[in-house]
């Protein structure tokens, strides 16, 4: 090989480098990951503190039932889910304006996500500003030009506009653009994946790239498991590194930047609270499990999957990926049943950081003495005028039954801390 033929194998060796590495820091800022310790370690200390003398009992700041409480649960919702980023879905699933999906938020709040006419992806809560019976009732998941409440026909555009209001027309102190939908803010990151933030207003608009994601070919399906969500925010609790490996292309550039430790060929990512993501770096796929909690002892893991890769053999990798999840839910239900009545220590970083949350919004709470929603105190703000709506919805409603939807409902049980 020529000297000049190496110079610039070479110059082509370190422009990828640094394209890698530019990448690497722009991801890096989409994600505020929360320091996680790990899952190993506190089954080794847990089992160590069994072999002395018993269950070691000590002094401790966490509730002694902190991964079986349902009570906690509600807390958690309201201090936690309901003020963080959530990875709810990915880019893929809107193909063009007008698809909507309707989601579970893991606080509690049913909302629902449309791509816009103007490629823009927005969130609303799915309730109608009439007397906040489901804007979207009767599919989850569909695409229409216009959003239609089925109770008194109140209609929205995809921006979440009232466009259409039977019976309010020309009624004093009444106006359409008070009563749009209640938005929450959404994001959509270099991957696709989209999250959202029912405790934060909408920040500026940015279109998603639907061609971007158009290739996307998806799998997904939900697991019931029996351990608490918090069980679930170790480091390690997921790890599928090894089943992907043997599908993985073994090509020099990827060996180059893998030893450089450039690129992992599967990067492990915890972007935020109840959310795992796997990139699969040589396949061009991605696997994103979430969390749903359903009470003190009990989840849904929601798992889906993401390939752009033509030449992949995706059943006999999703086949494998399956088969290893199951066996490693196998493993953390047993580990959970042994350790559910052990309490943390300081040194398990990110509980401690989960701790801290709960404990500052229940101090909240004892000072005003009602819990607080924080998506609740946004619309109720936004319902402050609404008075003129609010009477003439009574008097339509005055020989019905009551069919709203009872956002701030809770739990007043007591946590044993």
């Amino acid at each position: 090989m020529s000297r000049q033929a190496q110079t610039w194998g070479a110059i082509a060796v370190l422009t990828v480098v640094g394209i890698v590495w530019i990448k690497r820091q722009q991801q890096t800022a989409i994600y505020e990951p929360l320091g996680r310790s790990s899952l190993r370690e506190m089954l080794t200390r847990v089992e160590d503190e069994e072999g002395t003398d018993g269950m070691v009992t000590k002094e401790s700041e966490y509730p002694s039932n902190w991964w079986t409480s349902s009570e906690l649960l509600d807390l958690e919702r309201r201090a936690i889910f309901s003020k963080v980023p959530i990875a709810l879905a990915h880019a893929s699933m809107f193909s063009k304006p007008g698809a909507y999906r309707v989601f579970d938020h893991p606080s509690g709040y049913p909302i629902f996500l449309v791509l816009g006419k103007d490629s823009v992806l927005r969130g609303f809560h799915n309730v109608c500003r009439h007397r906040a019976y489901p804007v979207v009732s009767t599919k989850r998941s569909g695409c229409t030009p216009v959003l239609s409440c089925k109770y008194h026909g109140w209609s929205y555009d995809l921006r979440g506009n009232l466009v259409k209001a039977p019976k309010f027309d020309g009624l004093e102190g009444f106006t359409k653009a008070e009563n749009s939908l209640f938005e929450v803010s959404v994001g959509v990151d270099g991957d696709g994946v989209v999250f959202v933030n029912v405790g934060a207003l909408p920040g500026p608009s940015t279109a998603v790239v639907v061609a971007r994601f158009s290739k996307y070919r998806v799998e997904s399906w939900d697991v019931d498991v029996g351990f608490n969500w918090k069980f679930a925010e170790f480091s390690d609790t997921f790890d599928l590194a090894q089943t992907v490996e043997k599908y993985t292309p073994n090509c020099p550039s990827a060996a180059l930047l893998s030893l450089l430790s450039l690129q992992k060929r599967t990067e492990n990512i915890k972007p935020t609270v109840l959310t795992e993501i796997l990139h699969f770096k040589g396949l061009r796929s991605t696997l994103m499990i979430k969390v749903r909690p359903v009470d003190g002892g009990k989840s849904i893991l929601e798992c889906a999957f993401y390939s752009t890769s033509a030449n992949l053999d995706s059943s006999s990798l999703l086949d494998d990926i399956k088969q290893q999840l199951m066996n490693r839910i196998t493993f953390l239900e047993t580990a959970f049943e042994k350790t559910k009545h052990a309490v943390p220590q300081s040194n398990e970083s990110h509980l401690s950081t989960i701790l801290g949350w709960v404990k500052s919004h229940r101090n909240r709470e004892a000072s005003v003495g009602r819990p607080i929603w924080p998506a609740s105190d946004i619309m109720a703000t936004v319902r402050a005028n609404d008075s003129a709506a609010e009477n003439l919805c009574r008097d339509l409603e005055a020989s019905q039954p009551d069919v709203g939807i009872d956002i701030e409902k809770h739990s007043a049980s007591e946590i044993s801390w």
